[in-house]
């Protein structure tokens, strides 16, 4: 099995410029149904030479929000989980 993604924690003041686009590509899944919490759009991203018919090791990031791109951030930064998984 694959390991793709390894996430590393760090700040955001190495975060200062807004990033222009995804690495990899990002899948969202409208209303997952869960038998534990409310109805919610997720969000997947897969790498940039993601196989559907390879196994991969999955890493599970709760705050949606700041994972990918500032943009959509409410402070215009972001994490890079893409840049540092790929």
């Amino acid at each position: 099995m694959k390991t793709v993604l390894i996430m590393l924690a760090y700040t955001s003041i190495m975060l200062a410029q807004p990033k222009a686009e995804i690495i990899g590509k990002v899948e969202r899944i409208e209303n997952f149904p869960s038998k534990f919490i409310s109805t919610r759009s997720v969000d997947v991203w897969l790498p940039l030479n993601y196989n559907p018919k390879e196994k991969y090791a999955v890493l599970y990031m709760h705050d949606g929000q700041m994972l990918f791109d500032a943009s959509t951030t409410w402070n215009k930064q972001s994490w890079d989980a893409d840049e540092t998984a790929q």
